[in-house]
């Protein structure tokens, strides 16, 4: 009788140990194909049940936090660009506001090195840790 183990994501990524694997000379080529399949199914299926429940609801969340905690005015942020990585989008520093006629805030006036724009607020996103308004006295 087998005892039963418990699935964690840490199986997924190793390989089983070389004690589980069962005597290669009693299956023949037709079975081991056929669970090789198995596994590799198994496996891609988790993957994607893993990219679009677990880190669905990850994005779901920061979403809520995002949106429960507007960008403040002289507040630091980096102006997000389409055409350059992450690592190259420009600082501004929020100077007002611009609530909807529904009272969520939806564009902001910013100023960056060279001009001062008018951006949507999902366009602009806080840098971590604190404040600019502590940061920047």
């Amino acid at each position: 009788m087998r005892t039963q183990v418990t699935i964690t994501p840490e199986k997924f990524h190793h390989e089983r140990p070389i004690s589980d694997v069962p005597d290669v000379y009693n299956i023949d080529k037709s079975e081991l194909n056929k669970r090789c399949k198995y596994i590799h199914r198994f496996r891609q299926t988790l993957r994607s049940q893993f990219r679009s429940q677990y880190l669905g609801q990850l994005r779901q969340q920061s979403i809520k936090i995002y949106n429960t905690q507007p960008i403040n005015v002289d507040e630091i942020v980096l102006l997000e660009d389409n055409n350059k990585r992450r690592s190259y989008w420009n600082l501004a520093r929020v100077l007002k506001v611009i609530p909807g006629q529904d009272g969520q805030i939806r564009l902001d006036l910013i100023k960056t090195e060279n001009s001062e724009l008018l951006r949507p607020e999902h366009r602009l996103h806080r840098l971590v840790g604190k404040s600019s308004s502590e940061n920047w006295g």
